[in-house]
């Protein structure tokens, strides 16, 4: 079932009161900030045949997810590359993944709002640091403007951003971006994890996604 979310003034009033890679675990309909062993991230597929994935081959639609019933209705979304297969890993947190097998995106937009984004940064490299061929390229703290569906900003989102890479077991190498943020409660928390995947060679298009979908992330409920 496709879950559809509009973004209203309900989702301001969330955010005032109040994120690619592989899968966490689940509980009670969320997914823990608990890092995962790349394994669970797809393998490179068809790697030799396939160009480099760039910003300008990207459509982008909108799709939200979470959980509804009888007058209610909790969630998020964000715009997704189109034609990605979603799967919904969690009540809030939802996977895409290229027709190729080789891109990913994955959204978790309720983690729990105790730890900064620094100490989840910190909990991911210790938990792949016996990867094989795990390196941390690089870790950025940003800003980016949140948009409305008009283009209009209304928000900042103060962002950590970790790029990582790793060799899978086919032999060949990961690259996997990973960035946290927060839309409620304290600003260095880390609320939302909004990770891409891919190869090497797909960085600028997997950093474009990445930027897309936090830019217009939202909260509705």
């Amino acid at each position: 079932m496709r879950f559809s979310l509009a973004r209203t003034g309900g989702v301001t009033a969330v955010v005032a009161a109040l994120a690619a890679g592989g899968l966490s675990i689940a509980h009670a309909g969320r997914t823990s900030t608990a890092t995962l062993p790349p394994a669970t991230l797809p393998p490179a597929r068809a790697a030799a045949g396939t160009p480099p994935l760039q910003p300008g081959q990207v459509t982008y639609q909108e799709d939200g997810w979470g959980v509804s019933g009888p007058g209610y209705e909790s969630g998020c979304g964000a715009q997704v590359p189109q034609g990605w297969t979603k799967v919904k890993v969690a009540d809030y947190h939802a996977k895409f993944s290229g027709r190729n097998g080789l891109w990913v995106l994955r959204i978790n937009c309720v983690l729990p709002a105790t730890e900064t984004r620094t100490d989840v940064v910190n909990a991911r490299i210790a938990a792949l640091r016996g990867t094989k061929g795990f390196r941390v390229l690089s870790v950025v703290d940003g800003l980016t403007p949140r948009l409305h569906p008009n283009g209009e900003p209304y928000d900042v989102l103060q962002t950590k951003t970790m790029t990582y890479s790793y060799t899978d077991d086919t032999g060949g190498t990961r690259l996997v971006i990973s960035l946290w943020t927060t839309d409620y409660g304290r600003p260095t928390t880390a609320t939302v994890e909004i990770t891409a995947a891919g190869r090497e060679q797909d960085l600028v298009g997997l950093q474009s996604v990445v930027a897309r979908a936090t830019k217009t992330f939202y909260r509705a409920g």
